[in-house]
């Protein structure tokens, strides 16, 4: 396992990575812990995940399609000093663009690499969007290695879809494919947040992926949804979802997922995919008091 701090990439000078960090409008504030880079073989290349170093209970952050481990900067400060803290650039992404290949299978045993490199044999799992799927797939797949669950602005894995929306996720992969790459980007930009610096670190981490690998990746993600009523995510389940959320059917999902299994479900008003960037301290608010017991 090689380890080197976080901020200084393999191949620049301190100035280099400096100079390009300075352009970044979505970068870690000064208040956030100084994460620690690891790195971890994984089939196709090497996987670049980061952590606090600290003892304590495990928490596993996972980010959205096309991001990085940066989108959850304004978690980091409010869990550093309490928690083990980890995170990742999953294959394809940041860090870790340069693995090959991608797909439900392989994200499940990249996240289990990692816990086995580092000795979790269970963790809590906070994630967005495909973070959120990934993090249900191995709460479903593996239910001793989670102790709890943080899904963000995710649908539902194991829903059962009406014909139409079916229809829809056949279809988007050719729609993508044929969509000019900067009404992507601007799209995704506008979805994601209301704060136009969110919208510029995502125009940025989409473009560093590039538009073959971003349609790669969202029609794999289109493979965690399939019904199977048998699998359950755990009874410490909390979801967070924007109100202004507008991307498929995830406030629909995430509503009636709630309800259907009576789990804890807040709706953050003003905030659209990127609940937690968009409404930092209520979200880290709403985690903390779950993680301590007292929602």
């Amino acid at each position: 396992m090689q380890e080197r701090t976080a901020g200084i990439q393999e191949g620049t000078t301190a100035t280099q990575e400096t100079e390009e960090r300075s352009a970044h409008v979505w970068d870690m504030t000064p208040a956030a812990p100084r994460l620690q880079e690891r790195t971890v073989p994984v089939r196709g290349g090497t996987l670049h995940y980061f952590t606090n170093g600290r003892p304590g209970r495990p928490l596993f952050f996972l980010h959205g399609a096309g991001l990085d481990h940066r989108m959850f900067a304004p978690q980091y400060p409010a869990f550093d000093p309490e928690y083990a803290l980890f995170a990742w650039d999953a294959r394809g992404h940041g860090r870790s663009a340069g693995v090959q290949g991608f797909s439900v299978d392989l994200l499940v045993a990249d996240l289990l690499a990692v816990m086995d490199r580092e000795g979790i044999a269970r963790a809590t799992l906070i994630g967005q969007s495909m973070g959120g799927n990934l993090a249900q797939e191995v709460a479903m797949r593996h239910p001793d290695r989670v102790e709890a669950l943080v899904v963000i602005d995710a649908t539902r894995n194991s829903q059962r879809l009406r014909a139409w929306e079916a229809a829809s996720l056949r279809l988007a992969a050719p729609l993508l494919r044929l969509t000019p790459f900067d009404w992507l980007v601007e799209g995704s930009a506008w979805a994601c947040s209301r704060r136009p610096e969110v919208q510029q670190y995502v125009r940025e981490c989409m473009r560093h992926v590039g538009k073959a690998r971003f349609c790669e990746v969202m029609v794999r993600v289109f493979d965690f949804v399939a019904y199977r009523p048998e699998l359950r995510c755990p009874e410490r389940t909390l979801l967070i979802c924007g109100a202004e959320d507008r991307t498929g059917n995830i406030r629909k999902s995430m509503t009636a997922w709630a309800r259907e299994e009576g789990l804890e479900f807040h709706m953050l008003p003003g905030a659209r995919h990127n609940a937690n960037q968009d409404a930092p301290e209520e979200t880290n608010r709403i985690i903390r008091e779950f993680l301590r017991g007292r929602s």
